[in-house]
């Protein structure tokens, strides 16, 4: 055998054991504690005025149906309302571009109750907290890129 070879030969068990151990270390993790790792989403809604009815969450991916479609949303969540804050998590959720629109429905009715005026009677928020004038913000104003746990405030508007 000539030196070359035999140097290949010498050197493939190290290879096959190095080998194994990495496909050995790569399957004892799951791909659900690699999801969890790194993929909650969690929502603090500030400024909840009381403890009547529910805070709901509606995620979109895109400006289809935002914020009000609730079948156009990607994922809902919905918790009872604590007065000051109250929290919410989405689990496993996948890296991308978001928006979340936030609603205090004070008597469960499932849509954001407004005045004669339009002008909103429940708290209503967004992501990045942007300003109303007049008209929802765009789900641009609102978008947020998600790549790994992340913790949203958002301050809710009466």
């Amino acid at each position: 055998m000539s030196p070359a070879a035999a140097s290949l030969v010498d050197r493939l068990p190290a290879f096959a054991v190095l080998l194994i151990a990495l496909l050995v270390g790569a399957a004892a993790r799951s791909p659900a504690q690699e999801r969890n790792s790194t993929s909650r989403l969690t929502i603090v809604a500030e400024g909840v005025r009381n403890s009547r009815g529910v805070v709901g969450v509606l995620l979109f991916r895109s400006a289809r149906g935002w914020p009000e479609d609730v079948g156009a949303a990607f994922r809902s969540e919905a918790a009872r309302a604590h007065p000051g804050i109250t929290t919410m998590t989405f689990e496993d959720l996948p890296p991308g571009t978001y928006a979340i629109v936030l609603l205090h429905d004070e008597n469960e009715n499932k849509k954001l109750d407004k005045n004669f005026f339009g002008v909103p009677r429940e708290g209503w928020g967004m992501s990045n907290n942007p300003k109303a004038h007049g008209a929802a913000p765009a789900f641009s104003r609102a978008r947020f890129v998600f790549r790994s746990d992340t913790r949203l405030r958002i301050h809710l508007n009466y």
